[in-house]
């Protein structure tokens, strides 16, 4: 299973909080989740957060859990109030906008006031002085979590554009062939580097290794083609060159001097590329959801 990433995020104050939640996610949802906590050593600080380091965290994560504790005191028209640092405050608001309610979630200290820009939201309220209250928020999240395992929402994003043409230009095109002949025991594997870079360099390189070669699946069209290993075994393959496009839009958006892929860009290409293979998946499922001819496989 490819896992999904879980960004939490809190004040310094509330970290004792955020890291109690980490530590129950990752016991219950390990399987299928990867939990990372803003200090962590590979993840942007929440007090260095700028508007270019949000933009990469919406691409990064397919999750969001922030504490708002009471922090600070703010004077707010008719009286003062504890309210939760601005910068947590802001990075609810960007999880919420891109992630949506069923994937982003604030857990609010008793007492913290509520701002408007959350106002209609549901939050998980917990108070340090009355006990079992964050053991059952803990629990009440996870039980949201566990209720999107099996669910998949597509983003906006350049790889989730890049899976829906690849799967109506190229392997709806395949199926509608097979159950039209009634092709049996046909099946096919989608080959995904996880680095995508020189795309057509790596595909070369497997055609060699296989001693495969390309022709025609339909026939009297030039596409879709497939490749066919010359093995005996007559495997059948396909690697959709176009997600090369994710390692170009990534430096346009993670942009640095290196002329290839920094430590940095690789992890939101990654990113990108699990995306479009959940995608590939989820429109699989949705329209042929008994069809098991095609498989994904991730190079690495």
């Amino acid at each position: 299973m490819i896992k999904r990433k879980l960004f939490i995020g809190s004040s310094t104050q509330g970290l004792m909080v955020a890291n109690e939640v980490k530590d129950r996610i990752v016991k219950s949802c390990d399987s299928w989740l990867d939990v990372e906590l803003w200090t962590d050593s590979n993840v942007f600080k929440l007090s260095k957060t700028t508007l270019e380091n949000l933009q990469e965290k919406s691409i990064l994560y397919d999750y969001g859990v922030l504490i708002a504790t009471s922090d600070d005191v703010g004077e707010i028209k008719d009286g003062k109030y504890n309210i939760m640092r601005d910068n947590v405050l802001f990075e609810a608001g960007m999880f919420l906008a891109t992630l949506g309610r069923e994937r982003a979630f604030v857990m609010m200290e008793k007492g913290c006031r509520i701002p408007t820009d959350l106002l209609g939201q549901t939050l998980a309220i917990f108070s340090g002085d009355e006990l079992g209250t964050l053991d059952k928020c803990i629990g009440s999240l996870i039980e949201e979590l566990n209720n999107t395992k099996d669910t998949f929402k597509f983003s906006r994003s350049s790889s989730t554009a890049l899976a829906l043409g690849y799967y109506k230009n190229y392997i709806k095109k395949i199926i509608d062939n097979v159950y039209n002949d009634k092709i049996v025991d046909f099946k096919i594997k989608i080959k995904v580097p996880l680095y995508p870079n020189n795309i057509h360099a790596i595909r070369d390189k497997l055609i060699i290794n296989t001693n495969s070669i390309e022709t025609n699946f339909i026939k009297k069209q030039e596409r879709p083609t497939i490749f066919i290993e010359n093995n005996g075994n007559g495997d059948v393959w396909d690697i959709p060159t176009t997600i090369e496009i994710i390692c170009d839009v990534i430096r346009k958006i993670v942009p640095s001097s290196e002329l290839t892929l920094t430590k940095r860009q690789k992890k939101y290409v990654e990113q990108e590329v699990r995306n479009f293979v959940k995608a590939l998946m989820a429109l699989l499922e949705e329209n042929y959801p008994d069809q098991s001819c095609i498989k994904i496989e991730i190079i690495e």
